[in-house]
């Protein structure tokens, strides 16, 4: 299950990078402004992905950097929102 989520979010990380990543590039630590040059309407583009993607919407409260500003808390988000995936 959280390999199938790992996958699945990888690719919409990389599908919306400036530069060119790879899935080795891609860590729980990984911050997706400070390491990949994400900006926050590209953000919003994951945050728009991820939603169509796991079939969940994300609550107006979650939506800052606190909560989705690197790979590992977005990850956990979507395994509470989405714990039967």
């Amino acid at each position: 299950m959280v390999n199938d989520i790992d996958a699945r979010l990888k690719s919409i990380i990389i599908k919306n990078a400036k530069a060119e990543i790879t899935n080795e590039d891609i860590n729980d630590n990984s911050d997706f402004i400070g390491d990949f040059g994400y900006d926050s309407i590209s953000i919003m583009q994951i945050i728009i992905d991820v939603e169509k993607e796991f079939s969940m919407q994300f609550d107006d409260n979650d939506l800052h950097l606190a909560n989705l500003g690197n790979y590992g808390r977005l990850k956990s988000y979507i395994l509470r929102k989405v714990p039967l995936l």
